[in-house]
Formats: structure tokens, sequence, C-alpha cells
């Protein structure tokens, strides 16, 4: 058996490397800029700290780790240069027939090369515009050119307009590729002989039932679910870490910051003496949860030992579970507490932190030509580490997941608990919210999120100097645009809620 499993993965070896004018120039050059991106950037800093003894102890312990990582990422650079290069080079190869200029093969392969590196500038450009924190330390850092192409692109183009040409560009070489396809005597083979098989009735029949399932999915997404009402009232506990109620224009907040909040507002209960009992993530959010001091629940910082975790404590989500409710967690970076403790929910979407997750942040965050390519959902499943990243929200996933998780309800009570980390630390926010409320003018370190460099010699920890006035105006202006993006979250939720006839079960 293993050795049929071998001959057939070297005849498919064989194939490909048959077709290597296709996929290898791509590969190379995705090669190379993981190489570049490695030298430019291979530090094991996190979030700006560094500390030469811990990365000592770290490469000497887990080197092996390190490798397994840098190879899984050398994979994706790999594979995106294979993709999108044979792409490239097809449409090329299809043109030499009507073009005479693309009849040597030296030619095809320079030009799919310069298509491939434009459509990579294109795409870097877009997530640079879009992301720009992501870039800031592993690109532009390293020299005066880096840093102006980025404060240009961010202050001058709308990332729109490289997704456009970056699509306009992959487009074109999609339609040479399918036309060609089309009118290749393989296809039109496959599709005479799928046609010599299907009489009129067959196809009849299977429009209808494409059609009958398709009415099926309609139904049960949007209208089957709205007919049970919960018996006991829905429960959506919408929650940021850091958000302060005085920058809400709804209590007075000079800026616009809380349309959708304020409206909530005007029909709620807002309590304005709330005091957090300890202000650290995992046992405030344990207090919250059990009513109970971090005294007596024993969860006093963010990383308690096992022991002070599996203490089994009474909570809201357990007694609700006991009751017939779904109870759900949702979050990003902020939310990885919820994984190392047992409080009673059925359904945990948050990235578990461990020394793993760590490491794979630490290299993910340098590679500075592969980010823009995994900066996605494909990503997300391949690196789902990149959830983890301060730098990177995932408002969006959090929102989407929070909708899917009531839809499945379909009446069953929930109690769903969504926890957002776009208001906390270091406020890096996406396009256009660094800008929304930011001078124009401003050019100081915090631009685009509020970093600290913190290097550690000698024991004593060095932060730098002190923040000037137009400092501190930008770190507010970032948090404000922070949490005018969480309005916008959470009111396409209370859209949602509302469209679907929940709002008024909901609490």
């Amino acid at each position: 058996m293993m050795r049929i499993i071998i001959q057939k993965i070297g005849s498919l070896l064989q194939h490909l490397w048959r077709f290597r004018q296709y996929w290898l120039p791509g590969t190379l050059v995705f090669l190379a800029l993981f190489v570049f991106s490695n030298a430019l950037n291979f530090t094991l800093s996190y979030m700006g700290n560094t500390n030469e003894e811990v990365i000592r102890q770290i490469i000497q312990r887990f080197w092996w780790k390190i490798l397994y990582h840098v190879f899984k990422i050398l994979v994706g650079y790999l594979f995106s240069g294979a993709v999108i290069g044979a792409l490239f080079y097809a449409a090329c190869e299809i043109l030499k027939s009507k073009v005479n200029f693309f009849k040597k093969k030296i030619v095809q392969t320079s030009f799919s090369v310069c298509m491939l590196l434009l459509f990579v500038i294109l795409v870097f450009t877009e997530k640079l515009i879009i992301h720009p924190q992501l870039y800031v330390d592993n690109f532009a850092t390293h020299a005066r050119i880096f840093e102006n192409y980025l404060e240009f692109c961010t202050d001058h183009i709308n990332p729109h307009v490289p997704r456009a040409l970056a699509s306009l560009l992959a487009g074109v070489a999609c339609v040479i590729v399918a036309i060609r396809i089309w009118r290749s005597a393989v296809f039109k083979h496959v599709i005479s002989q799928v046609s010599h098989r299907l009489t009129r009735r067959s196809v009849i029949a299977l429009f209808g039932l494409i059609s009958i399932c398709f009415l099926i999915w309609v139904l049960y997404r949007n209208v089957i679910f709205h007919k049970s009402r919960p018996t006991m009232p829905n429960i959506l506990v919408l929650a940021s870490d850091a958000v302060r109620p005085d920058h809400f224009s709804g209590n007075g907040y000079s800026r616009n910051t809380t349309p959708n909040i304020d409206e909530l507002i005007k029909k709620s209960i807002q309590f304005r003496g709330v005091i957090s009992a300890l202000p650290r993530t995992f046992p405030a959010w344990v207090s919250l949860l059990t009513s109970q001091y971090p005294l007596t629940h024993d969860i006093k910082h963010m990383f308690p030992r096992s022991r002070e975790r599996n203490v089994a404590l009474p909570s809201v989500p357990k007694i609700l579970r006991e009751r017939g409710y779904y109870t759900a967690v949702i979050s990003d970076y902020a939310g990885d507490i919820f994984p190392r403790i047992e409080l009673g929910f059925d359904d945990i979407r948050a990235l578990t932190f461990n020394f793993d997750t760590f490491l794979v942040q630490m290299l993910l965050e340098k590679q500075t030509f592969l980010l823009p390519f995994i900066s996605n959902r494909v990503g997300d499943w391949f690196f789902p580490e990149l959830r983890g990243i301060a730098k990177y929200s995932h408002h969006k996933a959090v929102t989407q997941e929070t909708i899917d998780a009531i839809r499945s309800c379909r009446g069953r009570p929930f109690f769903i608990t969504t926890f957002y980390s776009i208001t906390h630390f270091p406020y890096a926010v996406p396009y256009p919210y660094y800008a929304m409320y930011a001078d124009p003018a401003y050019r100081g370190p915090y631009k685009y999120y509020k970093q600290v460099i913190i290097r550690t010699e000698g024991g004593n920890a060095n932060f730098g100097n002190e923040d000037s006035e137009e400092d501190k105006k930008q770190v507010v202006a970032l948090y404000d645009g922070a949490l005018n993006l969480l309005d916008r979250e959470i009111g396409k939720i209370l859209t949602y809620l509302e469209q679907s006839g929940l709002l008024e079960h909901t609490i």
C-alpha cells in the first residue's frame, strides 16, 4: 500500500515538474520576497518589546518550533507565488498566438514576472493603506523612502484604487485563460459527452432540484426561525475592552463617535457609577460572569495558574445553560482568556493564547510581503494565530460570527457574549478610522497606532521620551476612531436583530 502511495506521489511530482514553466517563476519571486522579508525583520520582538536574554532562551529551547513555523510560512509564500505566477504565465502563453511579442519563452516569462510583481505591489499598497499598523515596524522603519511611501499612500490614495487595478489585472488574465479553456478541444469533448448523456427531462429535473434547494436555503436562513419565539428572553452582552463612556457622543462628548450606541442609550438604562472589580481583563470578566470579587474567585491577574483556573465557579452561562439557553462567547485577541477557564459557554470562538501562538504571531508580523495575501479568511484558516495579533483587529469576523450564532439558535433562547478588542491598546484600527479624527499634518510616532518601545537592559526599562501635546491629541484621535468603528459593528448587530424581529425579545 505504501509503495503505491509513493508511486502516486512520484507520478504527481513528475507531472508538476513537466509544467514548471507555469509555476516556477512565481515561486522563485515569492521565495526572494520571503528571503528579503526575513533578512530585513528576523527578530523575536513582540509589540516593540525586546530582551536579548529572553530571545536567546527562546532560540535555544524552541529552535525546532521556530523552524517548523518558518517552514509553514515559507509554504504560504511558495503556494501564493505558484498560483498567481501560473495565472499570469498562462495568460501570456495564450497571447503568443495573437501577439508576436510573446513568441519567445524568455519574453513570456519576463512579462509574466513583471505582471506578477505589479500585482504584488498593488495588493501590497492596498493593504498598506488599510492596515498600516502591520507594516510600520517591518517596512517603514528600515528606510526613509519606505516611510515616505507609507505616508504618501495613507495620506493621498484611496485603497479602492490599487484594489481596482489589481482586480483588473487579475481579471483580464482570468478572462484570457477562461476563453482558452472554453475553446479548447478537451472542454468541448467534455461538454459534448455531458450533453449527449443528458436528456431534456433530466435537465429540467436538475434545474428544479437546484431551485428547490435554493428556496429551502433562503427560507431556512431568513424565515423559518423567525416564526419560533423563545419563551424566555435572549441575552446579548456587547462589550469592548477599555471603553470610555465619557467618549460617547450621547453622553456629551464633542465628537460624534457613537451614533448607534446613543440610540440604544435613549431606549435603555445607563449605569454611570460602575467600577471594574479589578482593572485586568481576566479577573474583571470572571467577576462579571460569577458576581464574585477577585479575592473570592482567586483570578487576580492575566496569567493565573491552572489550579486557580480549574476551580468550579457558579456563573451566569452555567445557570442559563441548565435552563435551556445556548451560551457562546465570541472575541478576537483580547478574548484569549475565555478558552483558558470553564465558565459555562457551549461555544467559545476565541484564540487560545499559549507559547506556540505567541511564537507564530512574532514570526508572522515580520512577513512584509506575505501579510497582504493572508489578511483575509483564507489566511485566517491557514494561520489562525492572526486572530490574536493586536495590530490586526478581527472586528468584522466577531460581528459576523455573532450574527451567525444568533441565527443558528432558531427559537432557542441565547446568552451570547460578544467581546471586541477594537478599543483596546494599541488602538490599531483600519482605514479610514485611524485618520478620521486625526490631524492630517501629524508626523509623530503614533500616526497609525499607539506603539510603545520598551528595551530592558540591566533590569531597567527604557520607555523613551515623554509624549508631546500633539502626541496625546493623536492618541485620543486614534481611540475615538476605534470607538466609532466599534459603534458601527454594534450597529450591524442591532440592525440584524431588528430586521429579524428579535430585538424586542433580547436584553
